[in-house]
């Protein structure tokens, strides 16, 4: 009986562990990519008032 449950609990843990492995990465990257479009957006925003500053007369 006991090895039984052993076995099964091996069995569970394995694709459990693959399983939130899985989710952390989701997490990750779905962060960065959140990241990364957020930065992409400061950094249009800058270079859209940098550009507008520049081309008005001093």
């Amino acid at each position: 009986m006991h090895s039984i449950v052993l076995r099964l609990k091996s069995l569970f843990t394995i694709p459990f562990f693959l399983t939130i492995v899985l989710v952390i990465i989701e997490i990750l990257r779905i962060f960065a990519l959140n990241g990364a479009f957020f930065w992409l957006m400061q950094n249009k925003k800058k270079y859209r008032t940098s550009l507008v500053s520049k081309s008005l007369p001093a």
